[in-house]
């Protein structure tokens, strides 16, 4: 992953710190079909915060209450 050319500012943002846990931004996104599959596109500050780019692996879970995106993927249980 390359590091983005505003780094500095996104690292500023990334550790500001919040009331309650609330996010550092919030989109609608709309869910859009992959064959058997379902997809949402990231934002781009969420790309860019986090250092996300085309081909990189994430893990996704799902619990009771949404779904979670991480991109700490550690051993991925298939």
């Amino acid at each position: 992953m390359a590091r983005p050319p505003n780094c500095d500012a996104l690292q500023e943002l990334k550790t500001a710190e919040t009331d309650g846990g609330e996010p550092l931004s919030a989109a609608d996104r709309r869910v859009q079909p992959n064959g058997r599959s379902l997809y949402v596109n990231l934002t781009k500050l969420a790309a860019d915060i986090h250092d996300i780019e085309a081909g990189d692996t994430v893990r996704v879970e799902t619990h009771a209450d949404g779904v979670w995106i991480s991109i700490e993927t550690g051993d991925l249980d298939e």
